[in-house]
């Protein structure tokens, strides 16, 4: 299928995300019989009379054996012509590293609330996040709905709960619906079904063609020269389009796409991993606007990852960072998939924090424009230094001690 819509599955540990998804897969007819026959099985040796669902989408062998999500589960089902791209997020504390991951790759949500345990400390986290991630479209599913007695259009602790919900979201400026659920029983699932699809339609159909290529690796292949690319847009290049190289700001064109993600452009310009081609106008700077969701304490020693491009982090403020190179990014209000990176600590090697750049492209738009000027002149010295022979490592030093 051409078209394929992601959205996450959070909330809170044990409000039955995993349960969720696996109705979802099973119902729209993505589960194999033998899947489902090793859920059965499982499910018996744990006691239970029914097949536990959840079991449907936790695929590691540990989250099985401990009836957790510790890992960002990927999931798919097909309904009305679209393939849908599940991301079960873990609910535990200490696993929101992956969730931040997962949220920062879409715009919309399946928010699961406990109908007895009603909201919780990781729930108001993980909607936090979502707003802070720019996540558009929030579908609350009130599960568990089965143990809940008499009519549920005249619930107190359903209403009680929904009315709680919505004078939450005043806070926020979600896109949200609220749908009572009972994944065991299938109760309300075809709504669930129908808002997803909504939300898709609306999200695939105002998609636009921005492509931004962060360049992961460079190949030489009988004299001719293949990029691979990270296509952090979800746009794919096409054989002819005039794209920008950073941070050099110079012009390229797309002579071949071979690939998802492999090219090659129609110039002899050096081309390294943690560059950018772009057809949309991006930020080029060290000196960022951002906010920050910390995981660990911060260190002294830390690296920023965007895109393929890692830089060493010199001062770090609640609401500044300072590289010691420039990033190729944007605002995240502006293009969401390019607006966000990773706090890396340098000696661990552990990702510590996710921060989203925001208000960057006012203040910093003049100084761009000189450090792409400077990068221009020395991409353009690389290419009549490479035709007079010189190698690449004596390129890289004499570049490097132009100031």
């Amino acid at each position: 299928m051409d078209k394929i819509f992601s959205f996450i599955c959070c909330g809170s540990v044990d409000d039955g995300k995993s349960t969720l998804i696996g109705r979802l897969l099973l119902d729209s007819g993505n589960v194999k019989i033998d899947q489902l026959q090793e859920a059965e099985k499982i499910s018996k040796r744990n006691g239970s009379n029914r097949t536990e669902l959840s079991l449907l989408s936790d695929g590691l062998l540990s989250e099985r054996e401990q009836q957790i999500t510790i890992d960002v589960a990927h999931r798919y089902f097909d309904y009305n012509n679209i393939r849908f791209h599940i991301l079960d997020c873990p609910g535990h504390k200490q696993y929101t590293r992956n969730m931040v991951i997962a949220a920062a790759m879409t715009n919309t949500a399946l928010l699961v609330v406990d109908c007895m345990g009603g909201i919780q400390e990781q729930t108001l986290k993980h909607i936090d996040i979502c707003s802070l991630l720019r996540v558009q479209n929030l579908c609350i599913c009130i599960t568990k709905c089965d143990l809940l007695q008499g009519d549920l259009q005249d619930n107190p602790i359903l209403k009680n709960l929904c009315k709680k919900i919505e004078t939450l979201m005043k806070k926020y400026n979600f896109n949200y619906t609220i749908i009572p659920i009972s994944s065991v029983s299938g109760y309300n699932i075809d709504k669930v079904f129908n808002q997803i699809y909504t939300y898709a339609q609306e999200v695939l159909e105002t998609q636009n063609k921005k492509c931004i290529l962060h360049i992961q690796a460079a190949r030489l292949s009988k004299d001719t020269r293949f990029y691979y690319a990270r296509e952090t847009t979800h746009t794919s290049p096409e054989k002819g389009e005039n794209y920008t190289l950073y941070p050099a700001n110079i012009g390229v064109g797309i002579s071949n796409v071979t690939g998802h993600g492999v090219f090659n452009i129609d110039s002899d310009i050096d081309v390294e991993r943690g560059d950018c081609i772009t057809n949309t106008p991006v930020l080029v700077h060290n000196i960022l606007k951002q906010k920050t969701i910390w995981f660990n304490e911060p260190s002294e020693d830390m690296l920023l990852k965007h895109g393929t491009r890692i830089v060493k982090i010199k001062k770090y403020t609640d609401d500044l960072i300072e590289t010691d190179d420039v990033i190729i990014f944007n605002d995240i209000d502006d293009i969401k998939e390019n607006g966000f990176a990773v706090i890396i600590d340098n000696k661990t090697k552990r990702t510590i924090g996710c921060c989203v750049f925001i208000d960057n492209k006012r203040s910093n738009q003049q100084t761009t424009t000189h450090k792409n000027e400077d990068e221009s002149k020395k991409q353009k010295l690389k290419s009549i230094l490479a035709s007079q022979g010189f190698s690449q490592a004596d390129i890289n030093k004499m570049i490097a001690s132009i100031k």
